[in-house]
């Protein structure tokens, strides 16, 4: 199918290198605009036309599952005609297929692109921290329904991210809901176009031909005393008796348990088939949940398989789900979230449909409680009112938009101007290493998700912790309801029948040797019994199953139904690693870390690199050049003699000595075997350091590199820092050392490896020896690491470390087979 005039529009501008930000109705397939130019130029196109990785960003975790299948499909018609692969991939607390953001297209939430951005991500270890932030370095960058950032923390945080990537990482922000005010001003902000459809590329689009016709409801849908449903039922029943299609929209989960089972109880009803959908299913079941959703609610009625049918959801069907009913009830919320669900009514052309809006009590505007959304539901039902009944095209919902937004907006514009320094400082603080996941957490959305696995063994899950199933619960919700449990829990409230629980919930905390931060070694959890609602902050926590329930047609139940707690990740019963070395000489890891630095990096460095190079104005190819000698120096440290002679010596316990005249960067090491383990305890402390010590010792070689060293000075930090952070994601404090003798034939055998223009780097300057003391260590930290202020330090560290970890661990793993 051809591109509409608008779509061709926008892969035009992005080709031509202007990033966009758009402004189109629901259902006018804005995800297609969005994709085509990296489509377009990711099987054929010349290196370097347009970023060949995407990351595609919504703000809920709730993705196009039936678009990322048809992405797939096209895939691999395409890798048939120009045998290449397009590996799509989605990473959400659901899906956690790309925790890495390593696939060439990625649908992610905007928590895990925040969080890895800031290098606290929530899909990796503290100690990996630093592996993802280059994921987003020169990628394409897509962010859907942005209207939905939170204003305080996740939209702040992405607008830094995107002016800092300016020029370097082409980005289209889309929303079907912004006021015309707010648009301007952020393009004008970010230097970016903005595109607002003409009326005659509105009329070019097929879905656009049809009615939607708005009405008010002065009572809630479900309120602590009633649930009313009268409504529902009746426009349900006066749509054409063949093909009967109603969905009904909540603001919070509970109250959509509630609402589903009195509609399923219903007399009348008693031909429809009702179905419930939020966040809280299991993946299986969801999955089930909205393929059934997809098909029954299909354009196309000859797929339908049930004569009536109601859907009742949460905000999970505001985006994600390609459907349309005749009838669409939807408690109040903002403007922009009314008419987001709407486009999931008469969304195709030629149909007719009713939106139904219910006020709500003034305890249940939850997650709309906040001044600027209480504002936005008032004036949206202020707008809707005097607007009764009335068919609402496109302009007149930019009417809508604009009566309801734009003052919030304009506060919105005015507060991002006058926190940003304050916002900056935040995100620095969190890159120089202080602070917390908490503190990353509010710089993400103020309202994120905790991820919870029901279970009553704890410990059977810590080996594989994130491959149990799990689900996503607001932590406002999960702490009020861990009050209410530990209350009645002491008490023992007479309605409280499970008598007195030992632990009611537990978190995953990372264990083992926190200073053991230079190796590849996996990282190990255990779970701690929570005592207080602060504590919840955490990566993952475990509830008592005596507390739940959970049922594939309600989904999990904060209170007890039916009995269920996770299965015991296959992962962990047939798959446990043991994570073991082999010894390996200097040469040979450096050979293998490079091997792998130039089959799977080199590419993207030097794209990635390009990019850099142009918007810092810097000479072409210096970038590659400094991958190239970072991944082939990062473990010179290893050639001091503290460093030797404890290789030396454990070789020498486990009755396997050194060969004479080698230089080692592994020692054996089997965790099966009860040797080793017991000489890891008494040893393994008392291994050197060697990450920060091999920067400092190449400090000479690479400003070598630097033509001009002002100019170029950020490169050279990042290339520090990414030699000194290659195994934790803040190392900063190195050890004295002094290196062996005989280290410069090991040096020049690996450089070696590199390309002929730096085979003749002089390393006779390298820095033999530190002893270390404060003064070393300012100067380590004023001059030598990266600043978290300065931009192109950042940029540059985030690249080059991203290729450094994945190369040394990818080579250590070829080494140790």
């Amino acid at each position: 199918m051809g591109l509409y005039n608008y779509q061709n529009r926008v892969r035009d501008t992005m080709l031509s290198g202007q990033s966009i930000i758009l402004q189109a109705p629901t259902g006018a397939g804005k995800t297609r605009a969005a994709l085509t130019p990296f489509l377009d130029t990711f099987w054929d196109a010349p290196s370097g036309t347009f970023p060949r990785k995407c990351i595609y960003i919504v703000p809920m975790r709730v993705l196009a599952n039936q678009f990322t299948e048809e992405l797939r499909e096209e895939s691999a018609r395409y890798q048939r005609v120009f045998r290449r692969n397009l590996d799509v991939g989605r990473q959400t607390g659901e899906h956690r297929e790309d925790p890495e953001f390593q696939k060439e297209l990625t649908f992610a939430t905007i928590d895990q692109v925040l969080s890895s951005w800031l290098i606290r991500p929530y899909s990796l270890s503290v100690r990996q921290g630093n592996l993802n932030a280059g994921a987003f370095v020169g990628s394409y960058l897509i962010f859907d329904e942005f209207h939905l950032f939170d204003p305080d923390s996740t939209l702040p945080t992405t607008l830094h991210m995107l002016k800092m990537l300016k020029g370097i990482s082409p980005f289209l922000l889309m929303t079907a809901t912004f006021s015309g005010d707010m648009l301007h001003d952020l393009a004008h902000e970010l230097g970016a176009k903005d595109i607002l459809l003409s009326e005659d590329e509105l009329q070019d689009i097929p879905s656009q031909k049809k009615e939607r016709h708005f009405h008010t409801v002065d009572r809630p849908l479900v309120s602590d005393e009633d649930i009313y449903i009268d409504q529902i039922v009746s426009a349900h029943l006066a749509q054409e008796f063949d093909d009967q299609r109603s969905l009904v929209v909540c603001n919070q989960v509970e109250r959509a348990q509630r609402l589903f089972q009195a509609l399923a109880q219903h007399k009348d009803l008693a031909g429809v088939t009702v179905r419930l959908l939020h966040s809280r299913f299991l993946r299986e079941d969801r999955q089930r949940r909205e393929a059934e959703v997809r098909q029954e609610f299909h354009k196309e009625k000859e797929k339908h398989t049930v004569r009536s049918m109601i859907l009742v959801g949460t905000q999970v069907v505001e985006v994600g789900l390609d459907m349309s009913c005749r009838a669409l009830h939807s408690e109040l919320a903002p403007a922009a979230a009314i008419l987001q669900r709407a486009g999931r009514c008469a969304r195709y052309e030629g149909e007719i449909g009713n939106v139904y809006v219910y006020q709500v009590d003034q305890n249940q505007l939850h997650p709309y409680h906040e001044k600027e959304a209480k504002q936005q539901c008032v004036l949206t039902w202020e707008w809707l009112k005097t607007h009764e009944s009335q068919q609402l095209d496109f302009r007149l919902e930019q009417q809508l938009i604009n009566h309801a937004h734009t003052p919030t907006d304009k506060k919105l514009l005015e507060g991002l101007r006058g926190t940003e320094l304050g916002h900056r400082e935040r995100v620095y603080a969190l890159w120089r290493g202080d602070g917390t996941r908490a503190d990353a957490a509010n710089l993400i959305r103020n309202i994120q998700a905790v991820t919870v696995v029901v279970n009553s063994e704890p410990d059977q899950l810590r080996h594989a912790p994130f491959h149990a199933e799990s689900f996503s619960l607001h932590p406002g919700t999960l702490q009020g309801k861990f009050k209410t449990w530990k209350d009645k829990n002491e008490s023992l409230d007479p309605d409280w029948d499970r008598g007195r629980l030992p632990w009611l919930v537990q978190k995953l905390v990372e264990t083992g040797d926190e200073a053991d931060t230079q190796s590849n070694r996996p990282i190990q959890y255990e779970f701690k019994s929570v005592a207080h609602a602060h504590e919840l902050s955490a990566p993952l926590v475990v509830i008592n199953p005596a507390l739940v329930g959970y049922s594939p047609e309600l989904g999990l139940t904060l209170y007890p139904t039916e009995h269920y707690e996770c299965k015991v990740p296959q992962l962990m019963q047939s798959q446990r690693e043991k994570y073991g070395y082999r010894l390996e000489s200097y040469e040979r890891h450096i050979q293998l870390v490079h091997q792998v630095y130039s089959s799977d990096w080199q590419e993207w460095i030097a794209a990635v690199g390009k990019r850099i190079e142009t918007a810092y104005d810097w000479q072409p190819g210096i970038v590659s050049a400094m991958a190239e000698l970072v991944v082939c120096l990062h473990d010179v440290g290893k050639l001091s003699e503290g460093w030797q002679q404890w290789a030396c010596d454990w070789q020498a316990a486990i009755g396997i000595p050194l060969p004479h005249g080698i230089a080692v960067a592994h020692t054996d090491y089997d965790p099966t075997n009860e040797l080793h383990k017991a000489l890891e305890r008494k040893m393994g402390r008392k291994r050197p350091n060697h990450a920060v010590e091999s920067a400092y010792a190449v400090i000479p070689i690479l400003l070598s590199m630097l033509p001009d060293k002002d100019k170029h000075r950020p490169l050279f930090r990042a290339a520090f820092t990414a030699i000194s952070r290659h195994h934790a994601a803040f190392t900063s404090r190195p050890d004295s050392y002094r290196l062996i003798g005989g280290y410069e034939q090991h040096i020049t055998e690996t450089m070696a490896l590199l390309p002929e223009s730096l085979q003749s780097i002089d390393i006779a300057g390298m820095w033999q020896q530190l002893v270390y003391d404060d003064k070393a260590q300012r100067g380590i930290d004023t001059s030598l690491l990266v600043q978290s202020d300065n931009e192109p330090d950042m940029v540059c560290y985030m690249a080059l470390v991203r290729a450094l970890r994945f190369a040394d661990q990818q080579g250590t793993k070829l080494g140790n087979h």
